[in-house]
């Protein structure tokens, strides 16, 4: 029979049963429904991440308005 370390803590958190939260899940569920609001479905596949592409994209859309801006400020003084 082998001893029991002193010195090992436990990282298991020691929380709800899976089945509690499976249940309390259901019931905001349940009310959140009834409140009026709406569950959207999203297909397989899709992410919520933006692309590091996507990230540029807006990135530079972003600064090219600031620019034009900028611009007609500029113009708008002259």
């Amino acid at each position: 029979m082998s001893k029991k370390n002193i010195n090992t803590i436990s990282l298991k958190k020691s929380g709800p049963a899976a089945t509690e939260t499976s249940l309390s899940i259901a019931e905001q569920t349940a009310a959140f429904l009834k409140s009026g609001g709406a569950i959207d479905e999203i297909p397989s596949g899709v992410s919520g991440q933006i692309s590091l592409g996507e990230k540029a994209r807006l990135a530079r859309e972003e600064r090219e308005a600031k620019e034009k801006a900028l611009q007609n400020e500029n113009a708008e003084d002259s």
